[in-house]
């Protein structure tokens, strides 16, 4: 289940699209993640795979697609 940035799947988009040109421009993984704490986000893994959550209240936003999560 995705929730939407503002209810508004092109938030979501756009959001993912900030995750791979950062994840793009990143060393490793560790790198990245240190860099999406900056922008309010942060990662974790979970049982269905890995979920992206909005920093402070670590609400779930959603779960990464297949390229981002290698």
């Amino acid at each position: 289940m995705a929730l939407f940035i503002g209810k508004d799947p092109n938030g979501l988009d756009a959001t993912l699209q900030l995750l791979r040109d950062t994840r793009a421009r990143t060393l490793s993984r560790r790198e990245w993640q240190h860099v999406l704490r900056g922008y309010g986000f942060d990662l974790r893994r979970t049982n269905q795979g890995t979920t992206l959550l909005k920093l402070p209240t670590n609400v779930e936003i959603c779960e990464l697609p297949a390229d981002l999560c290698a």
